[in-house]
């Protein structure tokens, strides 16, 4: 059968499973097909979108087979399936899981969680794989979002990147967002004309709530706004800049860090080494709970002012920090006998260099903590870490971005006896 709007073939796929990041997983003549907004057991009718030798992704058109776990996503924005949907880039591809309930949401990124670390350690044992963590609010939690503004011949546009990387989808609220951005975004949009008049666009837009009662938004090549923002955390206040990279969910970095604070007592350490520590909540709760000397680097020089900024807030004078890559100091920081050091890892999405790796391998630290956002790189780095040296004895992950197809773990590893 042929679509009346874009004369493509639409076809009938049954839904296997949700695969990372976010699509269901069919087979058409032999051939992975990947559709958006759909759930295991489902059966859609749908076209293809981009099609290539080793697999397509596709668009539903109609879902014939309801899921009973399937929702009416709350965002005007998310995709709708229905035989209006002809182009993908005309819906927000933020939430990927806004058509689902959010306890089965739960379940299928545990279930790509352990996939994902059971294909890359050698003889996985599932049971080191706790129950997930989840966020005590799904929606309007984020403290920091970036929106892209366009300037085009007929109208402006402030929005998120559809799929192309090309297109925006113009929004007037964001249901992730918290409620201050959402006042800003509102505000910016009814002035829109005015406020990007001058300007050279495409333009990257930042908004950062500020303890969820104000918010502060700046320009791409702009001034920033020079202020402290004072985050309220488990273990005391924590200093940060705008700019510096602190968690975007701060009630489930709470949960985070509580569930770390009370694995670390499990551990005997004398020393911590936070390589990548921000403003130091990490290396600081260590250093609050039994560590007699803790190293805190990062390459982000405000990130590591405001890191001793904290430390002195909290009578901490354990600690000492280093502004620099994880790559440059790493050769600096380990003693002679690392038998009781505590390595806590929180790399970016692209995970650890193959560099860092080599040297954890050679200096071989007691315990490695590794926060990861990307289970992707986190499986990657396990495989090199755990093949003949670490062994992982217990994992965990926090919905950090709920409605979305990303989630923060939590990892800990000891060295094989």
């Amino acid at each position: 059968m042929l679509s009346s709007k874009t004369n493509k073939e639409i076809i009938q796929l049954k839904v296997e499973k949700v695969v990372f990041p976010g699509k269901g997983l069919a087979h058409y003549r032999g051939k992975p097909i990947f559709i958006y907004a759909t759930i295991e057991n489902e059966t859609v009718t749908a076209f293809l979108l981009k099609e290539n030798r080793k697999f397509a992704n596709a668009l539903p058109v109609e879902i014939v087979e309801k899921s009973p776990l399937r929702i009416t996503p709350s965002c005007p924005y998310s995709l709708v399936t229905c035989s209006k949907c002809t182009d993908i880039s005309s819906y927000c591809p933020g939430c990927t899981y806004q058509h689902i309930k959010y306890e089965h949401e739960l379940s299928i990124k545990q279930s790509q969680f352990i996939e994902f670390l059971s294909r890359n350690i050698p003889q996985f044992n599932p049971s080191v794989c706790h129950s997930p963590v989840p966020s005590p609010t799904n929606l309007f939690y984020r403290n920091k979002i970036v929106l892209h503004a366009l300037k085009t011949q007929n109208k402006f546009l402030l929005g998120y990147f559809s799929t192309d990387n090309t297109t925006i989808v113009n929004i007037n609220s964001c249901h992730l967002a918290m409620h201050p951005i959402n006042c800003k975004i509102s505000e910016i949009s009814a002035n829109i004309t005015n406020f990007l008049q001058n300007i050279e666009t495409p333009l990257r837009i930042t908004f950062r709530a500020i303890s969820g009662k104000e918010a502060i938004f700046w320009k791409e090549n702009s001034s920033i706004p020079q202020i402290t923002i004072h985050e309220p955390t488990i273990i005391g206040n924590i200093q940060t800049h705008p700019t510096s990279f602190f968690q975007i969910n701060p009630a489930v970095m709470n949960l985070l860090l509580s569930d770390f604070i009370q694995t670390i007592k499990n551990f005997l350490f004398e020393k911590v080494v936070d390589l990548y520590g921000g403003v130091g909540i990490f290396g600081l709760a260590a250093a609050m709970n039994g560590a007699k000397k803790t190293f805190i680097s990062d390459i982000d020089p405000l990130a590591i002012n405001y890191a001793s900024l904290n430390a002195r807030a909290l009578n901490i004078h354990s600690v000492s920090t280093v502004i620099g890559s994880a790559e440059k100091v790493a050769d600096s920081i380990w003693d002679k006998e690392n038998d009781r050091t505590l390595l806590i890892l929180d790399p970016p999405r692209t995970g650890l260099s193959r560099k860092i790796v080599s040297k954890i391998l050679h200096h071989k630290p007691a315990t490695i903590c590794y926060i990861s956002c990307a289970p992707d790189t986190l499986a990657r780095d396990m495989q090199l870490l755990t093949k003949s040296v670490y062994q992982l004895k217990e994992t965990r992950f926090f919905d950090m971005f709920p409605r979305t197809p990303y989630f923060e773990s939590l990892s800990w590893l000891s060295l094989r006896k």
